[in-house]
């Protein structure tokens, strides 16, 4: 029991220290990225009052991550537009996964940008309700692909990073995860998550034709139909990616021809 109480203490205090520090690499400022023993490492710098409360005193120190924030880890020339009113801006930039942000290199500033559709390397973002998605089919139903950053803290020796218990064995502060999470938008910016099988896109796509029905939606039901239709073909496999996905979907919404 007392043990328990001992590593909720550090837990609480981890939590604290490390919501600031991934405060900080959510910003936009530049952290370090890294290949240190063959893996990504993300550095930030990070400042902790020392002295008295008062003293107002501050010591600079360094965090360091497994994994990176971003899409890429350097800047990319790329092409966008702010808005239809202005002319298309060519820059470097680079995507922070974490925040969703674009950070423009405009001369010596980086700059952050929300809320723009861009390419970058070859790859198209969208963005919806403030969170960037990559689009990887735009037809009548969109397929998005959503990559999920989020800190994981280290467990050494049973107790957590960055709470002093297990320091000296310990080498980094915590891992950036990487989750991706697939969507089909249907209209209305309706989104649906689905697993990468047939399955689990039919039964989806069955769900919206049920709602649609029930308002008498029926020329939405036509176009979900030929999706069903196509997915029907591939209902034998387990799994399917991203490729073949679109595939089927851009086979549905190819027009029959005579």
């Amino acid at each position: 029991m007392k043990k328990t109480i001992v590593l909720l203490l550090a837990f609480m205090v981890y939590s604290g220290i490390h919501a600031q520090s991934l405060n900080i690499l959510l910003s936009s400022q530049m952290p370090k990225i890294e290949i240190i023993d063959g893996k990504k490492v993300t550095t930030v710098e990070v400042s902790s009052p020392t002295g008295d409360s008062g003293s107002g005193g501050r010591t600079p120190r360094s965090i360091s991550y497994l994994g990176s924030p971003f899409f890429i880890d350097t800047f990319q020339t790329t092409t966008f537009s702010v808005d239809s009113s202005t002319a298309p801006i060519t820059a470097p930039v680079i995507l922070n996964l974490a925040n969703d942000e674009l950070l423009v290199q405009l001369a010596d500033k980086i700059t952050p940008l929300r809320k723009i559709n861009f390419s970058l390397a070859g790859h198209e973002f969208v963005n919806i309700k403030d969170r960037y998605y990559e689009q990887l089919y735009g037809g009548q139903v969109q397929l998005l692909k959503r990559y999920e950053r989020s800190l994981i803290p280290v467990l050494i020796n049973n107790s957590i990073a960055g709470s002093g218990y297990g320091r000296s064995s310990q080498k980094y502060d915590g891992e950036i995860g990487n989750k991706e999470i697939y969507y089909l938008v249907f209209h209305g910016n309706k989104m649906r998550v689905v697993n990468m099988n047939p399955k689990s896109i039919i039964n989806v796509l069955k769900k919206e034709n049920k709602g649609h029905f029930v308002n008498g939606d029926f020329e939405r039901m036509n176009e979900n139909d030929e999706y069903l239709k196509a997915m029907e073909k591939v209902s034998n496999l387990s799994k399917i990616d991203e490729k073949a996905l679109v595939k089927a979907l851009r086979n549905a919404d190819s027009p029959v021809l005579p």
